[in-house]
């Protein structure tokens, strides 16, 4: 198996197999499968916390890659097939080839609260079996946004249905059959008065949301290796005594995800508070104002080109800005650039003092999406337009 086909991250569900096993949790098998999973095991892909999904114990294929969050397997074989578990579903998406091999793409995009709502086969034909929010009830299943059946899901929430169209690669989705609707994710704890201070040294967690099960706490933006935990409010007050920065988020038993809640630890006592989405933040030796923004595991700061501009958004307050250490706000990327909320072209900002240029930015060239701020006109209007 080539560096390519590894997965780049993975951890056993049961870990005395890692005795019997030694360094792999796979076994290579006489075609038509050239790898086959003999454990379950976690993928951990960019958007998921480890154990979110799970390539199922006995699943085939010829190659496996994952790059960031999409994951592609190649070749799952006409005599075998390859399955999918979630938090939700123990079945979450099962392929298994008819007429020659298939191949599977999807991105964790695609994966909301344990429901996968999109992705992607090609082949020749495959029977699916596919799990959905709710049992007993149809649904459309679409193929390229074309309805090719309208099964019933059984009392254990999946359908099953057969394609045999999939020489082109075919985008699959899902609806509600009653009048089309689309599924909607469930709701996401509201966590805007919920923080993490430190009191005496300890970590401490205030107003956590009421209707939360579970809870992931993390060194690391990405929440890599780390499994969901029950929640308890009097168990997790007191997070423990440290001095890290640590990210935190909840889970309903609907399987609705909070935003993350960041305790930034450090001896400087201006670094010791809840950093969020849209905070505006400034260091208390430079008069300089960013909006930060999480997007995808990755932290962003732009800069507030001049009061004028600040109060041109009547949400920002300055009596709301955050006072943060320079090591926190160097851990913030910078972003320049930008779009107009009702506009479609993104623009480069060059700021200089109070003013600055901003130039139409080439969208050929590679550029990273996460990090385009939306903004208002005044706001872009404040750059000239270079020539």
């Amino acid at each position: 198996m080539s560096n390519k086909t590894l997965l780049k991250n993975f951890s056993p569900i049961f870990l005395s197999l890692l005795c019997v096993l030694g360094y792999s949790f796979f076994a290579y098998a006489v075609d038509p499968a050239k790898m086959q999973f003999t454990a379950d095991t976690i993928l951990n892909m960019e958007g998921t916390v480890s154990g979110d999904l799970i390539a199922v114990s006995g699943s085939q294929c010829d190659a496996l890659d994952i790059l960031g969050k999409n994951l592609t397997v190649t070749s799952i074989p006409v005599s075998g097939s390859f399955t999918l578990k979630t938090t939700k579903h123990t079945n979450a998406l099962q392929i298994s080839p008819s007429g020659e091999k298939a191949n599977l793409s999807f991105s964790t995009d695609n994966l909301i609260n344990g429901e996968i709502t999109s992705y992607v086969l090609s082949g020749t034909s495959a029977n699916v079996i596919w799990g959905v929010p709710k049992g007993n009830t149809r649904y459309n299943v679409k193929a390229n946004s074309l309805i090719i059946a309208s099964p019933v899901s059984d009392a254990n929430n999946r359908i099953s249905f057969s394609y045999d169209k999939l020489a082109t690669p075919q985008t699959f989705t899902l609806e509600l059959y009653e009048g089309g609707a689309a599924f909607i994710a469930p709701a996401k704890p509201d966590v805007s008065q919920t923080s993490a201070s430190s009191e005496s040294g300890n970590v401490t967690l205030s107003n956590a949301p009421a209707n939360v099960y579970q809870i992931a706490i993390s060194r690391t933006p990405d929440f890599k290796n780390v499994s969901w935990e029950a929640f308890d409010a009097e168990q997790f007050k007191t997070i423990g005594n440290t001095t890290e920065t640590l990210y935190v988020k909840f889970r309903t038993k609907d399987g609705g995800v909070s935003d993350v809640i960041i305790y930034k630890g450090s001896a400087d006592a201006v670094s010791s508070q809840t950093l969020t989405d849209g905070d505006i933040v400034k260091t208390q030796k430079n008069l300089d104002v960013y909006i930060i923004k999480y997007k995808n595991n990755k932290q962003y700061k732009r800069l507030i080109l001049s009061p004028f501009v600040f109060n041109s958004y009547q949400h920002l307050k300055w009596g709301n800005i955050k006072n943060i250490s320079q090591a926190e706000m160097d851990g913030f990327a910078t972003s320049n650039l930008v779009k107009e909320t009702t506009d479609t072209v993104i623009y480069q900002l060059f700021p200089n003092g109070d003013t600055g240029e901003r130039k139409p930015l080439d969208t050929s060239v590679t550029h990273d999406a996460d990090s385009v701020y939306e903004i208002n006109a005044v706001d872009r209007d404040s750059y000239k337009l270079e020539d």
